[in-house]
């Protein structure tokens, strides 16, 4: 039902399978997989590189090489789920048979559950050393089987509680002989938050370097079937500073003129290319993409009644989003900011109120409202608010934080609710900034 071609992965060129041949990275593709498969210390390897280099493609192919050698726990990061708590570590653990966190400690597995939103929290929040705890154990009895890889792409949009959980997993699995490593890729010129907790000792850092003029020509070749004369690939390779996704699209221009004689252009940066190609698809693929970007963690039925079975489908079909276990996302990280970022507020809002009517997820149903409301409504901040007093029982605070302000800001001026969600608010910000220090001061 859902069969893809792979237009976001600029590197890997084959018969359409994600884990097909990538070109011009053997060498890096060589270290990860020694680095997986060997033991020891650093536990911790990071893919750093700028925007479309191919971290990704990268990431993605050093994971398939594991096949079933090893357990691996994954999840991409985006922007847009930067701010939800949890949202990582719910990846990680969602094809994790259940049995195994019920074998766990019962506070722990209360922790991992709650928040995981597998259950209601009883009394008040789960401690977040019970969390991470609980993680740490699961991974134990994991690695007792067999090695175990944890993988997170675009670590610099990992929210801050599924960061701190793995953090502690790092610090405390470094003087054991458990065969678990962390496979993680970060944006160059970001500051992750996981990696400030984490020692230079402990990791390794792998700097994705610009492709080669003959993999830029073997890729403009077997994914565009483009042969270009010396001269003009030796222009388009520097005007592209050896970076795929902009080779690729320099290498469309050159198509779409006919002529490679012309001035290069190049866009200012990689945010702005996949811009211009969102904007060249048809609206209703726009419409889907910017759904998924705004709405995270949606279940395929959910977008379904959303958009349309067809629509959803075709913008599958198109490359432009996976399914993924019972979840859907944008297809490649850069896809979802640049979606984003060409949207209107009109059609954020549009879509905010569409998901709104759809998803199952308190917390999720509540941020939807906040991004469709136009004016103050005391039914919206009512329901908001009472949605972010469910986030801070479950132990996401940052989630709380956001949904406290929401429901502030929707808060009518008579409504006499309002002084009272306002000192609310302040407290929730207050702890926030408080244990950031903390943690800046710790890590």
């Amino acid at each position: 039902m859902w069969e893809r071609v792979p237009l976001w992965y600029p590197q890997m060129v084959g018969d359409g399978d994600r884990h097909a041949r990538i070109v011009g990275r053997e060498s890096a593709l060589a270290v990860l997989e020694r680095f997986l498969q060997t033991s020891g210390e650093p536990s911790v390897h990071v893919l750093t590189g700028p925007p479309g280099i191919g971290k990704t493609a990268l990431w993605e192919s050093a994971l398939a090489g594991m096949g079933s050698a090893a357990t691996t726990l994954r999840a991409r990061a985006s922007e847009a789920e930067a701010q939800l708590s949890f949202a990582g570590l719910t990846d990680l653990l969602a094809g994790i048979d259940p049995r195994l966190l019920a074998a766990l400690p019962a506070p722990q597995q209360y922790a991992i559950e709650v928040a995981l939103h597998r259950r209601t929290p009883d009394a008040g929040p789960p401690e977040d050393l019970a969390v991470s705890l609980g993680f740490l154990a699961a991974l134990t009895l994991l690695a007792d089987r067999r090695p175990v890889v944890v993988a997170v792409d675009d670590v610099q949009w990992l929210d801050r509680a599924t960061a701190d959980v793995l953090a502690f997993a790092i610090r405390r699995l470094r003087d054991t002989p458990l065969p678990v490593r962390f496979l993680l890729a970060q944006r160059s010129g970001t500051d992750a938050r996981l990696l400030r907790a984490t020692t230079a000792d402990r990791r390794a850092e792998l700097p994705i370097e610009p492709l080669s003029v003959g993999a830029v020509r073997s890729i403009l070749f077997e994914r565009l079937g483009l042969t270009l004369t010396r001269r003009t690939l030796h222009r388009l390779c520097e005007t592209a500073r050896g970076n795929p996704l902009f080779a690729l699209e320099l290498g469309r221009a050159i198509i779409e003129r006919g002529t490679g004689d012309e001035e290069l252009a190049l866009p200012v940066n990689v945010e702005e290319l996949v811009g211009t190609r969102i904007s060249r698809l048809p609206d209703e693929q726009q419409h889907v993409l910017v759904a998924v970007a705004i709405c995270s963690a949606l279940h395929p039925a959910e977008l379904e009644a959303a958009v349309g079975s067809d629509v959803v489908e075709a913008a599958v079909a198109a490359g432009l989003i996976t399914v993924e276990r019972d979840t859907v996302r944008v297809d490649h990280p850069l896809l979802a900011a640049a979606a984003l970022a060409s949207a209107t507020h009109s059609r954020r809002r549009e879509v905010s109120g569409t998901l709104a009517a759809v998803v199952t997820n308190e917390q999720l149903h509540a941020r939807l409202l906040a991004g469709a409301a136009t004016e103050p409504s005391e039914t919206v901040a009512a329901t908001i608010a009472a949605a972010a007093e469910g986030a801070e029982r479950r132990g996401a605070f940052d989630d709380a934080v956001e949904l406290t302000g929401h429901a502030f800001r929707l808060t009518p001026a008579e409504s006499d609710a309002r002084p009272r969600r306002l000192l609310l608010y302040g407290r929730l910000l207050a702890d926030d900034i408080g244990d950031d220090i903390a943690q800046r001061r710790t890590g």
